[in-house]
Protein backbone atom coordinates (compact mmCIF):
# COMPACT_ATOMS: atom_id res chain seq x y z
CA UNK A 1 0.00 0.00 0.00
CA UNK A 2 1.57 3.26 -1.17
CA UNK A 3 0.17 5.24 1.77
CA UNK A 4 1.87 2.93 4.26
CA UNK A 5 5.18 3.27 2.44
CA UNK A 6 4.83 7.05 2.51
CA UNK A 7 4.12 6.84 6.24
CA UNK A 8 7.13 4.56 6.67
CA UNK A 9 9.34 7.09 4.87
CA UNK A 10 8.21 9.79 7.31
CA UNK A 11 9.03 7.55 10.27
CA UNK A 12 12.38 6.42 8.86
CA UNK A 13 13.33 10.00 8.01
CA UNK A 14 12.57 11.01 11.59
CA UNK A 15 14.61 8.03 12.85
CA UNK A 16 17.63 9.09 10.77
CA UNK A 17 17.52 12.40 12.63
CA UNK A 18 17.28 10.64 16.01
CA UNK A 19 20.00 8.13 15.11
CA UNK A 20 22.22 9.87 12.53
CA UNK A 21 25.04 7.36 13.01
CA UNK A 22 22.93 4.26 12.38
CA UNK A 23 23.51 2.65 9.01
CA UNK A 24 20.45 0.52 9.59
CA UNK A 25 18.18 3.58 9.75
CA UNK A 26 19.41 4.83 6.37
CA UNK A 27 19.17 1.28 4.97
CA UNK A 28 15.50 1.11 6.01
CA UNK A 29 14.80 4.52 4.49
CA UNK A 30 16.49 3.42 1.27
CA UNK A 31 14.35 0.27 1.16
CA UNK A 32 11.17 2.32 1.48
CA UNK A 33 12.24 4.58 -1.37
CA UNK A 34 13.07 1.47 -3.41
CA UNK A 35 9.48 0.28 -3.02
CA UNK A 36 8.30 3.64 -4.38
CA UNK A 37 10.80 3.46 -7.24
CA UNK A 38 12.67 6.61 -6.27
CA UNK A 39 16.16 5.44 -7.22
CA UNK A 40 17.85 8.80 -6.54
CA UNK A 41 16.75 8.66 -2.89
CA UNK A 42 17.59 4.95 -2.72
CA UNK A 43 21.18 5.58 -3.79
CA UNK A 44 21.51 8.62 -1.54
CA UNK A 45 20.38 6.76 1.57
CA UNK A 46 22.18 3.51 0.77
CA UNK A 47 25.41 5.44 0.24
CA UNK A 48 25.04 7.02 3.68
CA UNK A 49 24.17 3.62 5.19
CA UNK A 50 27.29 2.06 3.71
CA UNK A 51 29.52 4.88 4.94
CA UNK A 52 28.15 4.41 8.44
CA UNK A 53 28.25 0.60 8.35
CA UNK A 54 30.50 -0.91 5.66
CA UNK A 55 29.41 -4.43 6.65
CA UNK A 56 25.94 -4.01 5.10
CA UNK A 57 26.34 -6.52 2.25
CA UNK A 58 22.74 -6.16 1.05
CA UNK A 59 23.30 -2.43 0.63
CA UNK A 60 26.46 -3.04 -1.40
CA UNK A 61 24.51 -5.35 -3.73
CA UNK A 62 21.69 -2.87 -4.20
CA UNK A 63 24.07 -0.02 -5.00
CA UNK A 64 25.74 -2.20 -7.64
CA UNK A 65 22.35 -3.15 -9.10
CA UNK A 66 21.19 0.45 -9.32
CA UNK A 67 24.42 1.74 -10.88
Amino acid sequence: NKNKVTDAIAVFTFNTKLFPHSGNMFDSLGEAYYILGNNNEVLKNYTIALKLDPSLESVKKMIQELN
